[in-house]
């Protein structure tokens, strides 16, 4: 049975562990840890990026709970060791929603990764599994206000009114499971749900970009921006939101080209190269914009694709100079 790792690192500070129960302790999340990096592991090569992250997350921990129980050995660990594992602990677990999180929005079929996995255990048999993650898709809901703050203004009373109708939808499978209806329901409401989802991510700017921008290139919002347009001309998303892309692209890189003209580190010759390929880049995302069909935007989208590569190749010469 697997444990809690928060839990068992929190009975580490009871004044009343012993030594070989901190020890015993110790095993059990050691255990779990590896139990969890083994499951992990399994899934990283649909995200390479995000799972070298989140293996350095798994590493670091090991190194801390191996640090402990060496000091362990030879004194009483101090409370704010203990804090130190909770920390991490803490920062590992957001990885990891995050990593699950990404992994099942860019599974699909939609941008929704809780609708996406209820799709799931929908087409399963295992009603339990099934009713637990309704349940887990409830808190979802519930905290709807906050996944909505970080959502673009222009979308936030769209998706409102979407998830009100998601929530709407899990209480009716709820129903039909406790009145035994499930299986005669069961592809009314897989279609239902699948539509749903499209609608949903016509409108979800953060799930977009949870699966349109890590590729082709290897910044992030233009990435996004590339990907919104092929969207757009197959008129899947709104105008504004590929609006919304392209002003998002054009910030990010402004960013980088303000910190490039301000750092004392980076030479005058380098700024001075630098500044045009960003004005290339610029220039390559208007034609983006500009773009009228898909065959259009793949002839663009190729040369936009190239000069972003010349401008990571810069990029990762100036983030040594950090």
């Amino acid at each position: 049975m697997k444990t809690d790792l928060t839990e068992t690192v929190h009975h580490l500070l009871g004044p009343s562990t012993s030594y070989s129960q901190k020890m015993a302790l110790l095993d059990r999340a050691d255990e779990e840890l590896m139990a969890q990096q083994a499951d992990y592991r399994e899934l990283y090569k649909h995200l390479p990026q995000e799972g070298r992250e989140l293996e350095d997350a798994f590493h670091h921990y090991t190194r801390l709970l191996d640090n402990f129980r060496e000091l362990l050995s030879t004194q009483d660990a101090p409370e704010e060791r203990v804090q130190e594992l909770l920390e991490a602990l803490k920062h590992l677990k957001g990885l990891q929603f995050d990593f699950k999180e990404k992994l099942w929005a860019s599974r699909g079929p939609s941008t929704h990764p809780g609708l996406n996995e209820l799709l799931v255990f929908l087409k399963g048999k295992d009603e339990d599994a099934l009713y637990a993650h309704i349940k887990s898709e409830g808190k979802r809901v519930e905290a709807q206000d906050r996944i909505l703050s970080s959502q673009p203004e222009f979308v936030r009373e769209t998706l409102t009114s979407l998830i009100d109708e998601y929530y709407d939808l899990l209480q009716d499978i709820v129903e039909s499971m406790e009145e035994g209806a499930l299986s005669e329901e069961r592809d009314d409401f897989l279609e239902r749900l699948k539509l749903w989802g499209d609608e949903y991510s016509c409108h979800d700017i953060n799930g977009l970009r949870l699966k349109y921008d890590s590729h082709p290139t290897a910044i992030p919002d233009v990435n996004f921006c590339l990907n919104m347009r092929r969207l757009y001309l197959e008129e899947f998303v709104s105008g504004h939101l590929f609006d919304h892309s392209f002003e998002s692209a054009r910030a990010e890189l402004r960013q980088v080209m303000d910190w490039v003209e301000t750092d004392e580190r980076v030479s005058l010759g380098d700024k001075s190269q630098y500044k045009k390929l960003h004005q290339i880049i610029l220039e390559r995302l208007e034609d983006v914009a500009r773009a009228k069909s898909l065959e259009d935007l793949k002839e663009v989208g190729q040369a936009c694709v190239g000069v972003c590569d010349e401008a990571n190749g810069w990029q990762i010469r100036f983030s040594k100079l950090r």
